[in-house]
């Protein structure tokens, strides 16, 4: 996390602005310096390992792998986030370290809380496929090697073309972010000179897209309590994100309050749609999937969204709907006689091609057979 993001964050527990930072262990041109008060270290800097105080709150957070965890009280994993300030309590000089110490005593008394369960299931959902080095790795080969076409032609082409022209030089937060393999692949903040802030709920996938990204500033941190200032983002995009949340609509007034006026709100979901009531369409679903939703897995009330957009000065800048039910059936025989195929850019576009027929035809006959998935831009009025 470089310093220089610091101005944009605002407390998870209380709301207040007042930071200041002690590094571990921080990256200054490609040379690692260590245990350096705020004042030590540059804008540019990124710091490895250390603390994040919030001054008013007297909380202390901490940042691991580069990457900050700016979890409230209520939504930290205390194992893993207590046992990360007691091992750095030694290097800290006397005010960090008082403030880490009563952070740690007031966490061990915190209370369970509903968001703070499903923050934590989703924490060990999301980590456990990348909860060793060797795992990591192989996920950032991946992502590196394995451009997954199904879902980065239509996000290239229908978000991130449409906002990037806006971004220069400015920041964009990407919500659930997760392994940030979209953006890596896509879209470079380093090569596209714009400032790339990632967050999501798994830590472990966080240390992933810092790999990948090593541009980029990365928090894990809820999407219903997002720490940063009002007005913070020139763009704010979720790319399969939002179905995961107990309250998606809350997560879209988030991100409404740090978009600036004029900025862009951008995301990529399943929605809901009437079920195509075939014989044995169920069972043949359950027999052929290949993947294994997290139980908090959902779709996105489309109506509901967008009457929310409306109402909090939101207004579509593009709307492009995706997945029919053939394209689903055609997708799922595909992936069972070899997934290679998927990864072929010319088997998508025809896939894609197929999918416009079938949404233009049938799809306006019978919502049955409509979208499964829209990917949609917004403007801040």
């Amino acid at each position: 996390m470089r310093k220089k993001i610091i101005p944009l964050l605002r407390d998870p527990n209380n709301r207040t602005v007042k930071f200041k930072v002690f590094g571990i262990s921080v990256s200054r041109n490609n040379q690692i310096i260590t245990n350096l008060i705020d004042s030590e270290i540059h804008n540019e800097d990124d710091i490895l390992e250390g603390v994040l105080i919030a001054e008013e709150g007297r909380t202390a957070y901490p940042i691991s792998g580069a990457v900050a965890i700016l979890l409230n009280d209520l939504d930290v994993d205390t194992n893993h986030h207590c046992s990360l300030l007691e091992s750095m309590l030694p290097a800290l000089p006397s005010p960090y370290k008082e403030i880490t110490a009563e952070t740690l005593t007031r966490l061990q008394k915190t209370a369970d809380t509903f968001d703070g369960k499903w923050n934590r299931e989703e924490m060990k959902y999301y980590d456990k496929e990348v909860s060793s080095d060797d795992q990591r790795n192989k996920m950032l080969q991946e992502i590196k090697n394995k451009p997954i076409w199904r879902i980065f032609l239509p996000r290239k082409k229908y978000i991130i073309d449409l906002i990037s022209n806006h971004i220069k030089n400015k920041f964009m937060l990407e919500i659930g972010s997760g392994n940030s393999r979209t953006i890596s692949y896509n879209f470079d903040p380093g090569k596209n000179s714009y400032n790339y802030i990632g967050t999501d709920i798994s830590f472990k996938r966080l240390l992933v897209a810092k790999q990948a990204i090593p541009t980029g500033d990365f928090i894990q941190t809820s999407a219903l309590n997002l720490p940063f200032k009002p007005e913070s983002f020139e763009a704010i995009i979720s790319f399969g994100m939002l179905h995961h949340l107990p309250r998606p609509s809350d997560a879209v007034k988030e991100c409404h309050n740090l978009i600036i006026p004029g900025g862009y709100f951008a995301f990529h979901e399943p929605i809901n749609r009437p079920t195509l009531n075939v014989p044995g369409m169920e069972s043949l679903k359950k027999a052929m999937t290949t993947y294994e939703h997290s139980e908090h897995d959902g779709k996105i009330d489309l109506a509901e969204i967008t009457k929310l957009m409306a109402e909090i000065n939101f207004h579509p800048v593009s709307v492009k709907y995706q997945i029919s039910a053939l394209r689903t059936m055609i997708e799922t025989l595909i992936k069972n006689i070899s997934r290679k195929i998927m990864l072929q850019k010319f088997v998508i576009n025809m896939l894609s091609a197929t999918d416009e027929i079938v949404l233009s035809t049938l799809g306006k006959m019978s919502a049955k057979y409509g979208p499964s998935a829209v990917l949609a831009v917004f403007k801040k009025k």
